[in-house]
């Protein structure tokens, strides 16, 4: 996390028209090989809310970059990481730290039961404005879609069900 950190910083002092990337656009290929227990995954999660807060402008596209990789990790057998540690999220001062992640993480049926799970504590926690603004931000499927002429893209039926679920 260092190592991304200096990246982040070197970006941060070099002038917004350079092409100097301080996170490569599909992320850091090994990071996986690093955050690979509960312990390492929570310290990641939380430098990286630590850099969403501190880093501005230019820089914020790459955090933005590590912090979707960081939210898409799944231990070996294809759970989340967030899932193992989201519990450590679950009070007053942490829960919108809680729901940032979820803004980088897309809303699918793989990661449905993770949502569910903190739409319910969003109602303890008295965050439920902040929950509707992140439900409201995913209605749209990520990336680009298409289809025929006259018919729905498969990828909004499949966010509907979502939805719906």
């Amino acid at each position: 996390m260092s190592f991304i950190e200096a990246r982040l910083e070197q970006e941060k002092e070099i002038n917004k028209y350079s092409e100097y990337e301080a996170v490569p656009f599909h992320g850091i290929e090994f990071i996986n090989k690093f955050l690979n227990t509960d312990e390492s995954y929570l310290f990641a999660i939380r430098k990286v809310l630590e850099w969403h807060k501190k880093y501005e402008g230019i820089t914020n596209y790459s955090v933005s970059k590590i912090f979707e990789q960081v939210m898409s990790l799944r231990d070996p057998s294809g759970d989340l990481y967030f899932d193992h540690v989201k519990a450590e999220f679950y009070n007053e001062s942490d829960f919108p730290g809680c729901l940032q992640c979820l803004f980088r993480l897309p809303l699918n049926k793989n990661n449905l039961n993770t949502f569910k799970e903190i739409i319910e504590k969003s109602s303890e926690m008295k965050c439920e404005d902040q929950m509707v603004k992140l439900l409201k931000s995913k209605i749209y499927p990520e990336g680009g879609w298409s289809s025929s002429v006259g018919q729905v893209p498969p990828a909004f039926i499949e966010k509907k069900g979502v939805l719906k679920n």
